[in-house]
């Protein structure tokens, strides 16, 4: 199953567009292997549809969140390393505090926009909106796939919806 028939009520394009992006920038996991970068994007694509974005504003705030999150718990990763240089952990665990605020209000925002668009669901139909459901298997088969690509290397070939990777070289 592709992540875009996940994301029905949402243009192709933009699915595409935001997983991309989203993909790209997604700190490094460790260890740096295709298999760990694998399970990595598996996870933030179904984290992505998991927040069940309605539209074109909600799916780039859905994908803020899980890329703030990821970094949030990449600095407290880099700062528990760090025990020779407790300035610079410093530095990292505040970096981390603030990235988490504002992934905080995105996810607040997000919140807020799904509860008001309920809220008008319920007075119009006078029961609770149905939410989808994705089953595993269905995020699964939508991960992504590792190949050489050009001169840097390995990088991400993703074959969801005909996602096109940007030629970087």
């Amino acid at each position: 199953m592709r992540v875009t028939n996940l994301l029905p009520n949402l243009p192709r394009y933009l699915v595409n567009q935001t997983l991309d992006t989203l993909i790209a920038t997604l700190p490094l996991p460790r260890p740096d292997t295709p298999e760990t970068r694998d399970a990595r994007d598996a996870a933030a694509i179904a984290e992505l549809v998991a927040l069940e974005p309605a539209d074109a504003l909600e799916l780039i705030l859905a994908a803020r969140v899980i890329v703030v999150d990821a970094h949030v718990l990449d600095c407290h990763d880099r700062a528990d390393r760090l025990v020779w240089d407790d300035q610079l952990a410093l530095r990292l665990r505040r970096l981390a505090a603030s990235m988490q605020r504002g992934g905080d209000d995105s996810r607040r925002l997000l919140l807020q926009r799904r509860a008001a668009r309920d809220k008008s669901v319920m007075a119009k139909t006078g029961k609770a909106p149905a939410r989808p459901v994705t089953s595993p298997a269905g995020v699964q088969a939508a991960r992504p796939r590792t190949a050489a690509r050009g001169p840097v290397g390995s990088a991400l070939i993703v074959n969801l919806a005909s996602v096109r990777p940007r030629q970087i070289w």
